[in-house]
């Protein structure tokens, strides 16, 4: 799977999905609610 294969190359891992993952624990990143207001509200933070 692709987040493995990331995990194990020292990448960083973004999750952006309703709900939990398996990967949650070991992304960089992890917006698991309403992924259209957590991805606005990041870009305005950025911003």
């Amino acid at each position: 799977m692709l987040p493995l294969a990331a995990i194990e190359r020292a990448g960083e891992l973004a999750i952006v999905t309703k709900g939990e993952t398996p990967y949650d624990r070991v992304a960089a990143v992890s917006l698991g609610g309403e992924v259209d207001e957590e991805l606005m509200a990041l870009l305005a933070a950025l911003d």
